[in-house]
This record gives structure tokens, C-alpha cells and sequence, in this order.
């Protein structure tokens, strides 16, 4: 999962960066409404969280150009402006929450899991992960800018998989989110439908994989965070090559960072 993070506190961008790696968050930092805006259009993200004061103009900037381009993507607005005449023009403009700073870090992630669930529903959201578009309007799937067939069951599971892509999925959060609570057959199906949608996603460069985790289920892991594993003789010549490239890499939590946030 990838979150877009507009916010001039690098201090605080850190911090997140840090802590929503743990919960397999990969979060893209930009300090100004411009380069928010050029990431917008660039690259598609899961949820954008977006500060309202930045050097070079307001965060609404960048939630109006989502909006005008009609991206679905859940916006969460983190300012510390708590005036309720601000809180209400930036709803208004379509935001889908507001959290005033200080707020604790189990909040924050708290309110950002219920927002994408929200917004994995969401009529006309559209994810990317690496060559692979998942349209969840128009339940259609793109490799490599062709249409991919699935049937409604594999779009639902692929769908499921990529709003939660590089976090762990066990069989029963598939079995209750994707075949629902109804549902009382044995999860080998789960099996069977990753086995059929690995065959028509292939193994071409810029796919990315739907990886079995031991001992706990599945994950469709992005193509930028594979670590390329050459086989027989180019193993030698190419392993100093075989680093993932284009993504970001928090570090560990620091010790200590257990405290609210401050206003930047």
C-alpha cells in the first residue's frame, strides 16, 4: 500500500514513514503543493494525507486538482487549524476527514485504515501497482495497459489484494472479505483462485506478484520492493545488481517515538 504524504515537517514525514512501515505502509513524501501535485499525476496512490499550511500555498491546492480530476483516492486532512469554519471548507471541498494536531500516532493510524476501507469501495477508485490498473468503478483489471480477463470472483480477490498490497492477507480475511460472511466451504478455494490469477498475471518485469506467506496467508507484493533472484550461472554475475529500486525504505521505529504528534 502506498499513502502520499503532503507535509513541510519533515520531522513528522520521518516519523510516519518510520511507524506506517510496520503496518506495511510505504509512505511517499512531499513537502509542497507543488510536488504533490506533480505526484498526483504522476503515480497512484492508496490514501493521500495532506497538510493544509505549506510554503508554497494550501493543501487544498492539491485536494482540489484530485478532485477536478476525479480521483476517488481517500483524502485525510492533518492541520493543526481546528477552527470549525476551516474543518468545514475543507470537507466541503472534498476531503473525507479532518484530524487536528497533536494527535497520537495509534489514532492516526486508526483513522487511515478506516479511510481506506471506506475508500476501497469506493465507485471509480482506481490502483496501480507497478504495471497492473485495477479500475474498481468499472470492475476492470489493465497489464501493461491491456485489458486483463478475470472473472468477477478473481476481480473481487485481485481487487482485495491490491487495495492492501504488501500487507499480509491471511486465508480468513480473504475468505470473509472477498467470499463474505456466507460463505462456509473450505478456504482451499482461496488457493485455487491465487493459483488461476498468478497464471494470467505472469512474470513479466513490472508485474508485481502475489507471494505465499508462510504460516500466515498471502501478499501481492509491488514490483519496485522484489529482490530480483537470478537462477544458475547469472546468479554470480547479476546478485550485485539484484536491489530494489524506486522505493522507499523506512527504518525501524526509534525508541522512544511512542508520543503524540506536534503541530509543524
Amino acid at each position: 500500500m502506498r499513502i502520499l504524504l503532503v507535509e513541510d515537517d519533515r520531522t513528522l514525514a520521518q516519523l510516519l514513514q518510520r511507524r506506517l512501515a510496520a503496518d506495511g505502509i510505504t509512505v511517499v513524501h512531499a513537502p509542497t503543493v507543488a510536488e504533490g501535485q506533480l505526484l498526483t499525476e504522476a503515480d497512484a496512490f492508496t490514501a493521500v494525507i495532506l497538510d493544509l499550511q505549506l510554503p508554497d500555498g494550501t493543501g487544498l491546492e492539491v485536494l482540489r486538482l484530485l478532485r477536478a480530476q476525479d480521483h476517488a483516492v481517500p483524502v485525510l486532512v492533518l492541520s493543526g487549524l481546528d477552527r470549525e469554519e476551516v474543518v468545514i471548507r475543507v470537507l466541503d471541498a472534498g476531503a473525507d476527514d479532518y484530524v487536528v494536531k497533536p494527535v497520537s500516532l495509534d489514532m492516526l493510524r486508526a483513522r487511515l485504515r478506516a479511510l481506506v476501507r471506506r475508500g476501497t469501495g469506493a465507485v471509480g477508485a482506481v490502483i496501480r501497482v507497478g504495471s497492473l490498473v485495477v479500475d474498481a468503478g468499472r470492475r476492470q483489471v489493465w497489464l501493461d495497459g491491456v485489458p486483463l480477463a478475470v472473472t468477477p470472483l478473481e476481480f473481487a480477490l485481485l481487487a482485495h489484494l491490491v487495495a492492501h498490497a504488501d500487507v499480509p492477507q491471511t486465508r480468513e480475511t480473504l475468505l470473509r472479505d472477498v467470499w463474505g460472511q456466507g460463505y462456509h466451504g473450505g478456504s482451499n478455494v482461496v488457493d485455487v483462485t491465487i493459483m488461476r490469477l498468478r497464471q494470467r498475471l505472469g512474470e513479466a518485469p513490472g508485474t508485481p506478484v502475489i507471494e505465499t506467506v508462510r504460516g500466515v496467508g498471502y501478499r501481492l507484493r509491488a514490483p519496485e520492493r522484489q529482490e530480483l533472484e537470478p537462477s544458475g550461472a547469472e546468479a554470480s554475475d547479476d546478485a550485485a545488481a539484484s536491489t530494489p529500486s524506486g522505493a522507499v525504505s523506512p527504518g525501524l521505529p526509534a525508541a522512544g517515538d511512542d508520543g503524540g504528534m506536534t503541530t509543524g
